[in-house]
């Protein structure tokens, strides 16, 4: 069965803050050492950052520059993968810190537990994670951003709620940040709110339409809605912004396919893994309509059946959509005996609609019949 992709989002906002705010209150005392480091953070060259950042701690007896050199090495320590490391130095930044009288340091810290959120985030330590953004904001009420990074975690527990209302009070303190009516788009849209989360997502892309991850969810929540060819509309948009995004070519595949141009929607899926080797999406998607295209011209079942297998291998044999579609593949190849065997798998790991559906194609396989695509009702509901 065809799926859609998910993406998550993310900010450097609080480093950037603390960068920023640090270098106009030390002056002359944030070394050229330290201003290497925060030259190769910017440049993604982490190793490098985490070098000159040691190296500026040795040549430094300033606290305040001391204290930031930890917080800045710890986060460049996260995006290493290294959170060991990475927990130990903004452990340390808050403790010193949190005993300073420093104006600039005690705000401060709130940066400083955002840092150490975002690294319990990494590890999914959810809680951890909403503890420390909790007590960032509480340190700095002003700090909008603290607020994004609450909503993010609520969306990774599914609190959409929760996410509402954190969305709420960024907008409260700035109402032309982008992301915030985005964030809150898709909370309502976990909420089932169509009108609310579309009237966001316009609010966000009049903000900044040179995000393309905006456009990305709105057509989700188009496609969701059965909005096909407004949703074909914003993942081309997505395209023009990001050429080498794969999820938007395997996703507007699956569009294509809803309004019948299976031509088109196999040739985005071909692109999608073309692309990205490894897209799950992209395989499933193409595996799905050469399989079970109601045109014969287009249908492939050997092609299916290889990357239907591969789907499969990429989510190591768990994703009941991905066995839905190798079943999909194997029927349309006359094996029906693999067919209702995976088919039987899938329905396992399905629900609702996806679950009735499942079983009407297992039913249709245990006769000894191939599921094709109804023009009038392309997808299986």
């Amino acid at each position: 069965m065809p799926k859609f992709s998910k993406v998550f989002i993310y900010s450097l906002v609080a480093v950037v803050i603390l960068c920023s705010g640090l270098r106009e209150c030390m002056g002359s005392d944030f070394s050229d050492t330290a201003s290497k480091g925060l030259a190769a953070y910017g440049q993604y060259k982490y190793d490098l950052a985490i070098k000159y950042f040691s190296q500026a701690m040795e040549e430094n007896t300033n606290s305040a520059v001391t204290y930031a050199l930890y917080a800045l090495r710890s986060s460049a320590y996260e995006y290493s993968g290294k959170y060991k490391e990475a927990l130990a130095d903004i452990n340390y930044a808050i403790r010193l810190d949190s005993n300073s009288t420093n104006l600039f340091l005690l705000n401060a810290n709130s940066r400083n537990y955002s840092i150490r959120g975002a690294i319990y985030e990494d590890t999914s330590n959810y809680d951890a994670a909403l503890k420390d953004f909790n007590t960032a904001v509480q340190i700095d009420p002003s700090f909008v951003h603290g607020y994004i990074e609450k909503a993010e975690v609520h969306h990774k527990k599914n609190n959409f709620y929760a996410m509402v209302a954190d969305c709420d009070q960024a907008i409260l303190l700035n109402s032309n940040l982008s992301q915030a009516y985005q964030m809150r788009a898709d909370a309502y849209r976990g909420l089932g709110n169509f009108d609310r989360s579309l009237a966001d997502y316009n609010k966000s892309i009049g903000l900044d339409s040179a995000n393309s991850s905006t456009y990305f969810w709105k057509a989700i929540l188009l496609a969701e809605n059965d909005e096909y060819f407004d949703a074909i509309t914003n993942l081309t948009e997505v395209i023009k912004l990001d050429p080498q995004n794969a999820w938007a070519y395997a996703d507007r595949g699956f569009c294509y396919n809803e309004v019948g141009n299976y031509a088109r929607g196999i040739g985005d899926c071909q692109k999608a893994i073309a692309i990205d080797p490894t897209s799950t999406v992209g395989y499933n998607n193409l595996a799905w309509l050469l399989a079970t295209v109601p045109d014969s011209k287009l249908r492939n079942g050997q092609k299916a059946l290889e990357y239907a297998k591969k789907a499969c291998e990429l989510t190591n044999w768990k994703d009941p959509q991905c066995l839905a579609t190798f079943a999909a593949a194997n029927a349309e190849t006359g094996d029906f005996r693999d067919a209702v065997k995976w088919q039987k798998q899938a329905i396992l790991g399905l629900s609702g609609k996806d679950l009735v559906e499942a079983q009407r194609l297992l039913t249709l396989y245990q006769q000894g019949k191939p599921y094709q695509i109804d023009p009038n009702h392309p997808t299986p509901r």
